[in-house]
């Protein structure tokens, strides 16, 4: 989904040997694979760690995971103020507590990651698994669906609402939602998907706010920062966080792991006749198949992995950047459920660290594991692409999967 965005010149401060002409938006894949295609433009010969691009207001990009593991640990010098490259594209009011940086980030963090500790997480899972069952029954006999939008959108829709307590009958609004936030088919549809989102958290907010109760949302409108309640915008920003990213992040995650799932008879077979490995499976796919790509803006003139940084310069941080590196990982594009264990960047590093890390890989088990044991042999619908769009988050729109009946 490229942006219509002119080549800007290079400034001085940056070296002719730095340049590298690099557009995240034009990686989308008729394969599905846009992370393997991303990977390998980072990676070609003669690329730096740290390069210059002139494409989308120009900025820099950490192409190795070194340089990625820097540049998200260190919020001192790369600044989450601007969490997407495009100063025009990051949302205002900022989302909170996604677009602050320490200390103050650590305040509003606390306040969402009470509801997700381990124990309300488990039981956040079980709601998501009542509704595999009850989703992949309801398709199963007609031997076919169309996975983003029967099955990969509902599920982190319904755990949202379980999160804050919201009643089953938005669960269609939320769905219609969700497709224009997971599946835009044009940057207007996405703008567009933002505004309904927008509207959305902020009637969720001022319908709790008249009746309290014990879910997320009430918590936030009681909570308290340095003696003072949130802000209407804080709210609404949290509430958005909320639920897009849980949007985004899982429907796009599973799409990646059905198509791979669907291509790969061995791992399959694998996964159903030994589903213990099922957890290793998430991590590996996890690693495999990263759906994000970050921005940060520099604080201060510096000397970063070779590269000339100014200030109020931005940085670009796709998370394929370390798992797909092969400085981090040996045949980074294979599935390895006898890997040694590394940890991957898929759900960031540093004190921005996805907070909802937890839950969604529950959500991707319980998938895996819910789905193998009904479906064990599924395909691609012959005929039908799955088109993978590249991105701030990399997804696949659309998934027609077909199994054999009875």
């Amino acid at each position: 989904m490229k942006l219509d965005i002119p080549i800007v010149e290079k400034p001085d401060h940056v070296g002719a040997d730095k340049v590298v002409e690099f557009d995240l938006f034009d990686f989308d894949a008729e394969d599905g694979d846009c992370q393997r295609r991303i990977a390998d433009a980072l990676q070609a010969a003669g690329v730096p760690d740290v390069f210059w691009t002139p494409c989308n207001t120009g900025h820099w990009v950490a192409a190795r995971g070194e340089a990625l593991k820097d540049v998200l640990t260190t919020p001192d010098l790369f600044s989450s103020s601007q969490f997407m490259v495009v100063k025009a594209m990051n949302p205002e009011p900022p989302l909170v507590p996604l677009m602050l940086d320490p200390p103050a980030h650590a305040l509003y963090r606390a306040l969402l990651a009470k509801a997700f500790v381990p124990e309300a997480v488990e039981k956040l899972g079980e709601k998501a698994r009542t509704l595999a069952v009850e989703l992949i029954e309801g398709f199963l006999p007609a031997g076919e669906c169309e996975f983003i939008g029967d099955f990969a959108t509902q599920l982190p829709v319904a755990v949202f609402m379980s999160l804050v307590d919201w009643p089953d009958e938005d669960r269609a609004h939320l769905l219609r939602i969700a497709e224009k936030v997971v599946r835009p088919a044009t940057v207007e549809d996405a703008m567009a998907g933002r505004e309904l989102v927008d509207a959305y958290a902020r009637n969720v907010v001022e319908t709790r706010r008249c009746a309290l109760g014990d879910d997320l949302i009430s918590d936030l409108l009681r909570a308290r920062i340095e003696g003072a309640p949130l802000s209407d915008d804080v709210l609404n920003g949290m509430v958005k966080l909320l639920l897009t990213a849980g949007l985004d992040t899982v429907a796009s995650s599973m799409g990646f792991y059905a198509l791979h799932l669907a291509r790969n008879a061995p791992l399959r077979a694998h996964l159903v006749g030994k589903p213990a490995d099922i957890p290793r499976a998430v991590d590996e796919l996890l690693r495999r198949y990263p759906i994000g790509v970050l921005g940060r803006i520099v604080t201060r003139d510096c000397e970063f992995h070779g590269a000339q940084l100014k200030a109020g310069d931005t940085m670009l941080a796709p998370t394929m950047s370390f798992g797909l590196d092969d400085r981090q990982f040996d045949r980074p594009t294979e599935i390895d459920l006898g890997r040694s264990r590394k940890a991957h960047l898929s759900f960031g590093a540093g004190p921005h660290r996805c907070v909802g890390a937890l839950l969604a890989t529950i959500e991707l088990r319980v998938f895996l594991e819910e789905w193998l044991r009904r479906i064990p042999e599924f395909q691609l619908k012959p005929g039908e692409p799955a088109q993978a769009l590249s991105g701030y988050v990399i997804g696949i729109p659309r998934l027609r999967l077909v199994w054999p009946v009875g």
